[in-house]
């Protein structure tokens, strides 16, 4: 329970965030402000939902193209990855991530990145003398 005398615009984005629910709130919007008695507790807010980010990736010998990609935490990332030469795969280990790649083939990775950090990825699938020189970072801001 919250005690009124105490509640703020911070503590009440708090509990929604504390809830388990990671939105974008967008201070004002179009809700009815939160009241309580006559007073109002914090400016109306509506949640919106993130837009997610979908990146194309090259994969080849022995490069991923771009190797750095930059995201925001809690934002759903896509990227779209193409190997076009042999078969390769990403890995990324804090990430969960392991998929192979196919030639000519259009893999789809579907994640969201919640902690800020940065995250290397790697190519997984052995493809030539350079194999372990293939690889990059994720940038979660």
């Amino acid at each position: 329970m919250v005690d009124a005398t105490k509640a703020t615009e911070s503590l009440i984005a708090m509990l929604h965030k504390d809830a388990g629910t990671v939105r974008v709130y967008e201070f004002p919007g179009p809700d009815v402000p939160i009241r309580i008695g006559e007073n109002i507790v914090m400016s109306s807010f509506q949640v919106s939902e993130p837009q997610t980010v979908r990146i194309q990736v090259k994969a080849r010998k022995f490069e991923f193209i771009p190797d750095v990609i930059q995201v925001k935490a809690g934002t759903p990332v896509e990227p779209s990855i193409v190997s076009e030469d042999t078969a390769h795969g990403i890995a990324c280990r804090g990430l969960g991530i392991n998929e192979r790649l196919e030639k000519g083939k259009e893999t789809v990775i579907r994640f969201t990145p919640t902690n800020a950090g940065r995250y290397v990825f790697s190519c997984s699938v052995y493809c030539g003398s350079d194999h372990r020189s293939m690889g990059g970072e994720l940038i979660v801001n």
